[in-house]
């Protein structure tokens, strides 16, 4: 008799699952005499991963299994094979786990009942059930045993760590240098004399106090500082500046690292991708990073459920129940809130998908934005950012617990991965999100996504890349080479140029915009809302969410199986029933066959029980216009960077046969560029960030992608002065809101280089100063409301002993690292005064 059963097979340390696949005219077959599948030669596959592979070609059922990364599920019908053999060798597939030399992969275990039994290893024909149940208690002994081994090892491990970690900080406590005193009279920066004036900007807060208001027919000494106030202004903005204008010099007021970290207790780096469509996380300790750094910890594989489907991050979604309170991240919240559609209650829940674009796409975000669900309710995008964040530094935390690690929050320095695209205040409202879910601020360090991925990458360069990617990766010092980080979401490409001393120099700004996979999967989800219509698919999209999920999971492994060669009809297995039901309710009795075929795309689509066979050639031109968007910004930046000879292909998108098609025709023949993709393009960024967390120095510069600076008054010039900007203060013409750079646009800025400004109070026992920071798109702006300039922040700045005399403060800018940072010294006291900048 015929018996079928699905089973799940792990890569080998060889890269490969150790079988092929054989095909004839009934269909493709498992071939392997490996002793690890042994016992499935000769197999017929039916479907892989959940998706009925019958009616297709060999080399689709191929790629779908090369897809399949870490684990793949494959269902079998063996001719003559029992149900009970049958379960037999899935158990023994299922058991197995993988290590390779690049990372360590773990997968949480299993409740007893449902872990693979030594029983399933045996011939229950030729022992007696007394022998099997002697060598279970055995099995099940040693299993205990190691396991205690291991945790005993790494307790043992931690605590040299921490004993070691502790003589350090005590030994550079033992040497830290004093603070400077920096002298009240002593001129800064003096090799700088050209006059500058501030204007002082409008206060945000409605507390602070009214300063006094200078009428622009009063009459001042040209020699005093000249300041013109608004009426809702604050006296505790600066008033006058020192002659000194912006300085790049070292200054010995502002101690911070160089590579821009500070917290260096710690015994292992935990790192959070936080993605458009998926997310994940992955660790290492400390002590493994000085013997083999890709030693790296990450989930094997997250399960969506029913349909059997694996991957190596989780969907990134969330469910808060009717308080607002967790109830699920990822898979979970995506099989939980189905069950709440089904049964109706989901007025009672909210349910957000995809939401990370949220902070892309708005222009002024502050900690009060709000985001809506799928329903249209609204709450604070920060609950939803921070409660996502929480659910995977739990899962981090459940999961190094049940392999044997003990530490605590204080033990970790975390990294939260970013776009290198996103505004200044963006990142900072990702890092309030993670602060907010309990991760301390001094422990948050924020990577920029097509960075991690490129220090992922010099970890290679060894080797060749694995089965399943493309190219080769060497990246000798004097290379310079792109990095395309092509996710769920966005596109982010830089340009760096790798160092004698083996580190990284940024050669073009990080560019990009939306087109990312997700660009693609609206193309595909328009042809079901232009056939239903949009009331239709609207109702399907809230009524009924284990639909619309089906129809996206069904395109998902579309996107990365589908190649450029293929022709003729392509099979995508959609949710009939659900899709019908919705039909014959809002379009007009019609179920979904009828309503295609008065649709636009009658010719190119048609319906065959329970799958859509539509023309190869129209699938790959919903691809088109993303793929398009992608070749226009990597030919714009190689216009402007001579000497590019690689390009590294990563983010889930880039696993996609037909953008990496598109890339070699366009830059790997015509400019004889080498394109690569590495196996597990998808986890580079994460890896990557691992590794950036124990050594933030792999960066040494920076290209600006904005011009940074404040807001200044000066002399009224009519020949390149508006008039509108001009004022008359006290019979003099002065003008006002000019913008005066810090640092500009393609600004080469290394690694901590600081910048100084010199500002003063404007009034006597002030307790604060206030200065307003602003950016701009353009090289050279000249006044700061002009288009593509914004308010970036403000800089508060507070004086422990306010005085009667004015005070006089230096403030420091440190740029080129992920974050802007801010130190300022009182010049009065030439102590470093607490100052913080605000950029939500």
């Amino acid at each position: 008799m015929n018996s079928e059963n699905d089973i799940i097979i792990t890569r080998q340390q060889n890269g490969t699952f150790g079988f092929t696949v054989k095909s004839s005219k009934d269909g493709c077959f498992i071939d392997s005499q490996a002793e690890h599948c042994g016992k499935l030669h000769g197999d017929k596959i039916i479907a892989v991963n959940g998706k009925d592979v019958r009616s297709l070609e060999h080399n689709e059922i191929v790629t779908l299994i090369k897809e399949s990364r870490e684990a793949v599920s494959i269902r079998l019908i063996h001719p003559g094979r029992t149900t009970d053999e049958q379960q037999m060798a899935s158990s023994l597939e299922h058991g197995r786990h993988k290590e390779d030399n690049n990372a360590t992969t773990i997968s949480k275990p299993r409740k007893q009942s449902e872990s693979p039994n030594v029983l399933n290893f045996l011939d229950t024909d030729s022992e007696s059930d007394e022998e099997i149940k002697q060598l279970q208690l055995e099995y099940e002994k040693i299993k205990r045993q190691k396991k205690k081994e291991k945790k005993d090892m790494m307790k043992q491990r931690i605590e040299r760590e921490k004993l070691q970690y502790q003589q350090l900080t005590a030994e550079k406590q033992k040497f830290e240098k004093q603070p400077v005193n920096v002298n009240p009279n002593e001129t800064v920066n003096s090799n700088e004399t050209n006059q500058r004036t501030y204007s002082k900007s409008p206060p945000e807060d409605n507390n602070e106090v009214e300063p006094e208001i200078l009428t622009p027919n009063e009459t001042v000494n040209s020699d005093k500082t000249i300041k013109r106030t608004d009426s809702g202004s604050s006296k505790d903005y600066y008033e006058d500046i020192d002659p000194q204008q912006h300085s790049s010099n070292k200054s010995a007021v502002c101690d911070i690292p160089e590579d821009g970290s500070s917290y260096n207790n710690y015994i292992l780096v935990a790192a959070l991708d936080f993605g458009t469509t998926f997310s994940g996380f992955a660790f290492s300790l400390r002590s493994d990073f000085s013997i083999n750094p890709l030693h790296i910890y990450s989930k094997a594989s997250w399960n969506a459920g029913g349909r059997q489907l694996l991957s190596l991050k989780t969907p990134t979604c969330l469910l808060l129940d009717a308080k607002k309170s967790f109830v699920g991240f990822g898979y979970e919240a995506e099989n939980k809130y189905i069950d709440i559609v089904i049964d109706k209650e989901q007025d009672d829940y909210y349910y957000f998908y995809r939401f990370k674009m949220e902070l892309f796409h708005k222009k002024d975000i502050t900690k009060d934005i709000t985001i809506k669900d799928v329903t249209g309710k609204s709450i604070p995008a920060i609950e939803v950012f921070s409660l996502s964040i929480k659910a995977l530094k739990d899962c981090l935390f459940e999961l190094a617990e049940t392999c044997g690690f003990e530490f605590t929050m204080k033990d970790i320095k975390w990294v939260l991965t970013v776009p290198a695209i996103w505004s200044d205040s963006a990142k900072e409202f990702m890092k309030e999100s993670a602060i907010k879910a309990g991760i301390p601020s001094n422990q948050i360090y924020l990577a920029l996504e097509p960075e991690a991925a490129s220090i992922y990458g010099q970890y290679f360069t060894a080797n060749k890349i694995q089965d399943g990617g493309i190219g080769e990766f060497i990246v000798k010092p004097g290379t310079k080479f792109m990095v395309a980080d092509l996710g769920g979401g966005t596109a982010d490409i830089i340009v760096q140029e790798k160092l004698e001393n083996g580190r990284l120099k940024e050669l073009h700004h990080a560019s990009g915009n939306d087109c990312g996979g997700t660009s693609v999967d609206k193309s595909y989800l328009k042809i079901f809302e232009v056939t239903m219509g949009p009331k239709a698919f609207e109702k399907l999209q809230k009524d009924d969410p284990s639909v619309y999920l089906d129809l996206c999971r069904e395109f998902e492994v579309l996107k990365r199986s589908i190649s450029p060669s293929k022709t003729g009809k392509i099979n995508i297995t959609i949710p009939i029933v659900g899709l019908n039901k919705i039909c014959k309710k809002y379009a007009k009795k019609k179920d979904f066959e009828k309503a295609l075929d008065n649709s636009p795309y009658s010719d190119t689509i048609k319906v065959f029980n329970d799958k859509v066979r539509i023309d190869a050639s129209f699938v790959k031109s919903l691809f088109t216009p993303t793929i398009a968007g992608i070749i226009t910004i990597i030919n714009k930046i190689l216009t402007s960077v001579s000497g590019v000879t690689q390009i590294l292909l990563v983010g889930g998108f880039s696993e996609c046969k037909l953008v990496q098609d598109a890339v070699i025709r366009s830059f790997g023949e015509s400019n004889k560029i080498k394109v690569i993709v590495p196996m597990e393009a998808g986890m580079s960024v994460l890896k990557g960030a691992v590794l950036f967390g124990h050594k933030p120095n792999y960066i040494v510069s920076r290209k600006m992608r904005y011009t940074y600076g404040i807001q200044i008054i000066a002399d009224f010039n009519k020949d390149i002065h508006e008039r509108k900007y001009m004022h008359r203060v006290k019979g003099k013409q002065i003008c006002t809101q000019l913008f005066e750079p810090v640092v500009k646009l393609n600004d080469t800025v290394e690694i901590g280089k600081q910048h100084f400004s010199t500002i003063s109070t404007n009034r006597e026992f002030q307790p604060e100063l206030f200065l307003p920071i602003y950016c701009s798109t353009e090289a050279n702006p000249m006044f700061t409301d002009e288009e593509g300039c914004t308010k970036l922040g403000k800089v508060k700045m507070v004086f422990p002993k306010p005085s009667k005399e004015k005070r006089k403060v230096q403030v420091c800018f440190i740029f080129g690292h992920t974050e802007l940072q801010i130190c300022a010294v009182d010049l009065t006291s030439g102590q470093v005064i607490s100052s913080q900048l605000n950029l939500l």
